[in-house]
């Protein structure tokens, strides 16, 4: 049960690089060059921050992509991350949608708690790679809505 607000901040550097590491180092996860890690936020639930992710964007096309979402491993299966993860994806898409974007990407691994996520925040999975499947959003008014298989064919 979740027992505090999750609040939202940017990522910095030099405050959160240290902490985003060792949250990789807990997950077994490959460190991210910091040249990618310029336009990100932490988010944080009673004093704890609990998940990180980062976005892209191509204003000219009008395409964001949500990535290198990491969570705090002392907060895995919890509410508060599930809480923190779907709000951190609110913030992306919102930052998308305020800069012209018209679908947002994110490349996951499939069968992972963030697919499942994904799929039930209104992503559609695409059929290509078996090993990191692109899951896509539109952002634009009357955009269709997902397959009903939830599958991009």
């Amino acid at each position: 049960m979740r027992t505090a607000p999750i609040d939202i901040r940017p990522f910095s550097i030099e405050r959160d690089l240290a902490q985003l590491r060792s949250w990789w180092d807990g997950h077994q996860a490959i460190h991210t060059p910091e040249v990618l890690l310029q336009r990100g936020w932490i988010a944080s639930g009673g004093g704890v921050d609990i998940a990180a992710c980062f976005m892209f964007l191509d204003e000219q096309i009008g395409i964001g992509v949500v990535e290198y979402m990491t969570t705090n491993p002392k907060m895995a299966f919890s509410s508060d991350m599930l809480a923190a993860v779907k709000q951190l994806y609110a913030r992306v898409e919102a930052e998308a949608r305020a800069k012209g974007c018209l679908a947002i990407l994110s490349f996951v691994k499939p069968d992972t708690g963030e697919s499942r996520l994904l799929v039930k925040l209104g992503y559609a999975r695409s059929q290509q790679d078996p090993g990191h499947i692109i899951y896509a959003k539109p952002l634009f008014e009357g955009a269709p809505p997902p397959p009903k298989d939830g599958i991009i064919h």
